[in-house]
């Protein structure tokens, strides 16, 4: 009887070792599985950071590029419009007169951008003399050379493309710069020969429009 129940005492703690081991493998293999879950998680997040770190930078690159380019592309054609107003300048200086027949608002705008005033019946401004009236509600303006060189050197300042900041003349003075230039360019072709040729220019709302379409 004793032996018996020695022996099954001995069965109940053989079988309960025998759970402590499997509890322990199943701890360990749980561990050991929840260790390269955790693992392979991180490698998956570290390679989605390092993948959108990789197409952070090539977009940064790209964008970068685009701008470099769009910055040389804008210096080719500031370099050209900078070219343009050096040899308009240069043109008009060797020009004796221009007459520009224009409504007398443009007059204005035209002394007021070049002069700092509007104000050409002042004896004291440089057209004074110089602007007559016309019975059509226009004037005309007989413009020197020198004066020439000074209002299309201030429409270009005022008028630019890279004006900053833009004012209510910005649009105008553009338009005006680019019809001058070419009435300039007209008139020194057709006096060539002359010494200080003159010529005379008529400025219509419609000239102004094609000159500023003309730099779109």
């Amino acid at each position: 009887m004793l032996k018996q129940i020695l022996d099954q005492w001995t069965a109940n703690q053989e079988q309960k070792r025998r759970w402590r081991e499997e509890d322990r493998t199943e701890r360990k293999a749980s561990e050991r599985a929840a260790a390269e879950k955790a693992t392979a998680e991180a490698d998956a997040k570290a390679m989605s950071e390092s993948m959108a770190k990789v197409e952070a930078e090539s977009k940064a690159r790209e964008t970068a590029d685009a701008q470099a380019e769009k910055d040389a592309k804008t210096d080719q054609v500031m370099q050209v419009i900078v070219r343009e107003l050096v040899d308009t300048k240069h043109v008009a200086a060797t020009l004796s007169t221009l007459r520009v027949t224009c409504h007398q608002d443009t007059a204005d705008s035209l002394a007021r951008i070049a002069f700092a005033s509007g104000s050409w019946t002042d004896p004291a401004h440089p057209w004074h003399g110089r602007v007559a009236l016309n019975e059509d509600d226009t004037v005309t303006v007989a413009i020197s050379g020198v004066h020439l060189v000074q209002v299309i050197d201030a429409l270009f300042n005022v008028g630019h493309p890279w004006s900053y900041p833009k004012s209510a003349d910005t649009s105008l003075a553009w338009s005006l710069y680019r019809f001058l230039g070419e009435q300039v360019r007209q008139v020194a072709r057709g006096g060539e020969g002359s010494e200080m040729p003159s010529g005379s220019a008529h400025l219509k709302n419609d000239a102004l429009r094609d000159a500023s379409e003309g730099t779109r």
